[in-house]
């Protein structure tokens, strides 16, 4: 499986040729902290999170200081460090944060003082390779309030994982699927 762009929108796509290419999640505002909390269970242990934003508090930023810092030249092609910066333009802090059941917590719990904006702005899960995205979030975070999640993940997981976090999910299908850059 592979990921790809919609060329009309620069939205990422999940390519397969299954009837199944992969799932939306949907995740109301509220529900956002405990979805990173349990973010873990919903994937293998030995996978990795790529955080950023550009208005992180400056608690959460020294928190983060912590993890490998990335620079906008070392993001993979899916990423939104993909496109020039204007000189008025703030650029995100990136961070590469191992997927563990403590971080995700300790991320969950800066939702109690923070506004989201706050927190993070994008969120990624990927490979230890950094190479296959398993996990899109780029709209999860203040945005539409989606997440793509390959179907490398089975169902019975992200259903199990849908009912602990109060969020939704569906299939998407080769004939949904530009529906979705829409």
């Amino acid at each position: 499986m592979s990921f790809s762009f919609f060329k009309t929108t620069g939205r990422q796509s999940l390519e397969h040729s299954s009837s199944a290419v992969g799932w939306v999640l949907k995740v109301r505002g509220q529900s956002l902290p405990l979805f990173i909390k349990e973010l873990a269970s919903l994937f293998p242990k030995e996978n990795i999170l790529e955080l950023d934003g550009s208005s992180i508090a400056p608690d959460i930023l020294e928190y983060l200081k912590q993890f490998p810092v990335l620079d906008w030249q070392e993001r993979t092609e899916y990423s939104i460090f993909r496109r020039p910066w204007k000189k008025t333009e703030r650029i995100p802090a990136a961070f590469r944060i191992p997927l563990e059941p403590e971080i995700m917590r300790r991320l969950a719990q800066f939702y109690e003082n923070h506004a989201q904006p706050e927190v993070l702005d994008h969120l990624y899960v990927l490979d230890t390779s950094g190479k296959e995205l398993y996990l899109d979030g780029f709209g999860l975070c203040g945005g539409s309030g989606k997440a793509y999640v390959s179907n490398k993940v089975p169902e019975s997981t992200l259903k199990e994982f849908c009912e602990k976090t109060r969020c939704s999910y569906r299939p998407i299908t080769p004939s949904s699927q530009m529906k979705e850059a829409g």
